[in-house]
């Protein structure tokens, strides 16, 4: 497929459907409006449109490129039926000098961000959206049947680990059978849309892509509170974090949580009327609409947004804001798309929401142990416990407006905000957290350490929580940040911005207190510190830099600009600063060759047995299975048994003609010796890697001296390619 005709199908995907919709909202009369805003809302409106498609499409099992570029075109033919029959014909606005200085820094960033890494492993969430978005094509759906486990005895079928790959899991866990990928599949379906009309770089490109659709969005959003050219600042400071380059490389669902929620706001923003009698129409209409829509979007990205409902219900109900003739739209779009979420929780997305109410359900009820297989009945009692307490949450609220109206809400917000600034202030200031050294050389994990606070624990986890804030924003930043939210909050010309602005203040919160606790323990620095992607770094930007060029009284008025310039200014030259190295490094580069390689190390029919307890093998069974089509068998490590299970299952394998190859890292799993003596020592062959990856403690952001190359050798034991039977087919759905 060449890149000409893929660019012209993401024009059809992505840009045709929300711009037509835009002509159509305007009408015959309407306003031309400003032409950054006006595409913005048309490319939204379309990733909306083409990603639901997409993902409804998955969760039926119908998926493929005809069918989707069918629907999306379909949609887009009955809207050019609406324009022909109205003749309606606005011509775009031509956008003025910051709109072009910012095409100017999506064109720089787009050479920060591309070529993207090639992170395809099964070791972490960054490897399993890409390699999902590959099985999706593959077979048409995100559920699907594996033909070599259902052919199994159950003893044989016993021997394979509890989850069929990391980030892949058994619907079944007896039957071994079927699969569903990790999490929940908005990300997926929109990755899989890529796949389908670019191939795998273009769905590894789609974090990019999506991140400069964020930059984008936090332009409108700053340049509609405080002026473009302010837009501009704070757009070139998020587009240039550390954080933000790491993940506009590497597929993590955290970025398009980050696109949805800053576009929703800003479109919030963009479309809230002017004043409370004045009925929003045409552009502004439609963009309130696609702002619930995109907000209520998140809860089918990601399940870490549970109070993003309790802040629209706060919202609704704040003074000025309830009587807004816009209003209606904008709730009725997101009550939608947040009750679609809710049917997705409870059938497409059912294995991982009830892994995550049984592990919540675990630590609030104080279980000794984790149930290996996730209760629906459990998962049900803490769904209708979620949703009623936001009913219940939402009766309160609505009984108590009236009063809440009357408390003095600019003294409440101004002490709140002095305490939160005094409160960071002195944790940031004090001796940096202090971590063990790893448990394991680099030779052994991808990501070796497993860092400990020395020290007791919670008050630790926080601290470094803010301090790793501090690494991104400096001191002032954060302080500014902080008491920039809470001034926000208080300001009625920033109203329509306080969903935004009450979430990441939630988000804040919720990670220090209870997410650093979950990421630490396993993960390097960017993994942990992704949780801030979404919301609440590009708040805290945005809230440092805003408040100081809102209009002010006349005497303070030329010193709060310049204060503004001049933190403008450090907070650019300190992420410039840390960012370097990242702009100079490209991590996991032709890692898809390294693979090709090793898939041809064996003939193309072969079943790749590795241990669970091998992360070298790991990491490489996810894509062997979906990017490179092998069949994969991933033994559980719970198994020490007697080899005669395992003699069993060869023969079964042999007398089906499918030829055993082992991939061993470093196992030393008893089976292990079984294998091989089916298939005999001889043909043992070696598979030199390299790879250049970040070898650094969670406690900083990587420094050039991180980036290191890594060697090992993976052993390939069986037959030589091009010996045995074809390769299998996709996977095919459950039946």
């Amino acid at each position: 497929m060449t890149v000409l005709f893929s660019a012209v199908l993401l024009l059809v995907l992505f840009v045709v459907p929300g711009h037509l919709a835009v002509v159509v909202a305007r009408g015959r009369r309407g306003p031309r409006g400003d032409a950054v805003a006006s595409l913005f809302v048309a490319v939204l409106f379309s990733v909306l449109l083409t990603t639901g498609i997409s993902h409804g499409l998955a969760a039926a099992g119908w998926f493929s490129a005809p069918a989707l570029l069918a629907l999306v075109s379909l949609v887009s033919l009955a809207l050019v039926a609406v324009v022909i029959r109205r003749r309606l014909r606005v011509p775009p606005g031509r956008p003025d000098g910051a709109g072009w200085l910012l095409l100017g820094l999506g064109v720089a960033l787009a050479f920060v961000y591309f070529p993207p890494a090639e992170y395809v492993f099964g070791d972490a969430d960054e490897g399993i959206y890409a390699n999902a978005a590959v099985q999706v094509n593959a077979c048409g759906g995100l559920w699907f049947e594996d033909e070599l486990l259902a052919g199994l005895p159950p003893d044989q079928r016993d021997c394979h680990i509890p989850f069929y790959l990391k980030g892949f899991y058994f619907g079944d866990l007896r039957a071994r059978n079927p699969v569903v990928p990790h999490g929940f599949h908005f990300y997926t379906a929109f990755l899989a849309a890529l796949v389908a009309v670019g191939g795998v770089s273009l769905g590894l490109a789609g974090p990019g892509l999506l991140t400069l659709l964020s930059v984008w969005a936090i332009y409108l959003l700053a340049s509609r509170l405080a002026g473009r050219w302010v837009g501009l600042a704070v757009a070139l400071l998020l587009g240039l974090s550390p954080l933000v380059v790491w993940f506009a490389r590497i597929t993590v669902a955290e970025v398009l949580c980050q696109t949805l929620l800053l576009g929703g706001g800003a479109l919030l923003v963009v479309g809230w009327p002017s004043g409370p009698r004045t009925s929003p129409r045409g552009l502004s209409l439609l963009a309130l609409v696609v702002a619930g829509l995109s907000l209520g979007a998140v809860h089918q990205v990601k399940i870490d947004f549970f109070l993003l409902p309790v802040a629209v219900m706060i919202f609704a109900l704040l003074p000025g804001v309830r009587e807004a003739r816009g209003m209606p739209g904008f709730l009725a779009a997101y009550v939608a798309s947040f009750a679609l979420a809710v049917f997705f929780w409870f059938t497409t997305h059912s294995v991982y929401f009830h892994a995550q109410m049984r592990d919540l359900a675990a630590v609030v009820l104080g279980w000794a142990h984790r149930r290996t297989e996730a209760s629906a009945t459990v998962s049900g009692v803490m769904g209708a416990a979620y949703l009623g307490g936001l009913i219940g949450a939402g009766l309160l609220l609505r009984r108590f407006r009236t009063a809440l109206g009357r408390w003095p809400w600019g003294r409440i917000l101004a002490a709140t905000a002095v305490l939160a600034c005094a409160g960071a202030l002195v944790l940031a200031v004090l001796p940096p957290v202090a971590f063990e050294s790893p448990a394991e050389p680099l030779a052994e994990f991808a990501f070796p350490y497993h860092p400990e606070p020395v020290g007791p624990g919670r008050a630790l986890e926080f601290r470094h929580g803010l301090q790793g804030l501090v690494s991104y924003v400096t001191l002032p930043g954060l302080l500014a940040g902080l008491g920039g939210v809470f001034l926000l909050l208080g300001r009625r010309d920033a109203r329509p911005a306080f969903v935004l602005l009450a979430l990441a203040v939630a988000q804040l919160a919720f990670i220090l207190v209870a997410n650093i606790t979950i990421d630490r323990g396993s993960t390097y620095h960017f993994h942990g510190f992704r949780r801030h992607l979404s919301v609440t770094l590009p708040v805290l930007l945005l809230a440092a830099t805003v408040p100081w060029f809102l209009p002010v009284s006349r005497p303070w008025r030329p010193w709060t600009r310049w204060a503004g310039v001049g933190l403008i200014l450090v907070l650019g030259v300190h992420s410039i600063r840390i960012a370097w190295p990242h702009l100079l490094q490209r991590p996991w580069q032709n890692v898809r060759a390294t693979l090709e390689q090793l898939a041809r190390a064996a003939p193309p029919g072969a079943v790749w047995f590795a241990s669970a307890d091998d992360p070298l093998a790991r990491r490489w069974q996810v894509p062997l299975r979906f990017l490179a089509g092998r069949r994969t068998f991933l033994v559980s490590r719970q198994f020490t048994g007697s080899t005669a299970v395992f003699d069993e299952l060869l023969g079964n394998l042999a007398r089906q003609g499918r030829a055993p190859v082992l991939l061993v890292g470093r196992s030393r799993a008893p089976w292990v010796a079984a294998v091989v003596a089916a298939v005999g020592r001889e043909h043992a062959r070696a598979v030199a890697v390299e790879e250049i990856t970040v070898d650094e403690p969670p406690s900083h952001i990587p420094k050039a001296e991180d980036f290191v190359p890594w060697t090992y050798t993976l052993w390939v034991y069986g037959p030589a390619s091009g010996v045995g039977p074809e390769p299998p087919g996709p996977p095919r759905p459950p039946r």
